[in-house]
C-alpha cells in the first residue's frame, strides 16, 4: 500500500466515500450470509455486526452554502500496492479522513442554520459509528 492525497470538492468526496461504505456494507452482508450456520454465533457474529453498523450510516444531505464546486476538501488515502489489495479496514480509513476533512472544512464555515449544525452532527456520528467497527478475517469460517 502507498499513500497519496486525494481531493475533491467536498459534495462529489463526500458521495464518494459514501458509496464505498454502501460497499462495504454489501460486502460485509454478504459474507456473513454466506457464514455456515454452525459460525455464525462466532466469526459470523463480528461480520453481521460490521455490516450492519454500515448498513445504519446514510449520506447526508450537504448544505447549499458548501456544497458547490469551489469547495474543495483534501485528505491523506491509501491506495493499493502491487499486489493490487486495499484491505476493508483502510479502505474504511480512507472514508474516514474524507469524512473527518468535510468536517474540519464545514466547522470552519460561519453557518449556524439548522441545515449546518445537522450536517455536521451526522457527520461526527458516521465518523464515530465507523471508526468503531472490527472487520474480521474472511478466509476462515
Amino acid at each position: 500500500m502507498r499513500k497519496c492525497w486525494s481531493e475533491n470538492s467536498i459534495s462529489d468526496g463526500l458521495t464518494e466515500a459514501y458509496h464505498e461504505i454502501s460497499v462495504l456494507a454489501e460486502e460485509m452482508r454478504e459474507a456473513f450470509e454466506s457464514t455456515p450456520e454452525q459460525f455464525k454465533e462466532n466469526s459470523g457474529k463480528e461480520r453481521e455486526i460490521a455490516a450492519d453498523i454500515l448498513e445504519s450510516v446514510f449520506d447526508p444531505t450537504v448544505p447549499a452554502c458548501i456544497s458547490g464546486e469551489q469547495h474543495w476538501i483534501r485528505w491523506l488515502e491509501m491506495r493499493a500496492g502491487k499486489d493490487g489489495k486495499l484491505f476493508r479496514p483502510a479502505r474504511r480509513d480512507n472514508v474516514v479522513r474524507c469524512l473527518e476533512a468535510g468536517l474540519a472544512y464545514a466547522a470552519r464555515v460561519e453557518d449556524d442554520s439548522s441545515e449546518m449544525v445537522q450536517f455536521i452532527k451526522d457527520i461526527k456520528i458516521d465518523i464515530n459509528n465507523l471508526q468503531c467497527i472490527h472487520f474480521p478475517g474472511m478466509s476462515g469460517r
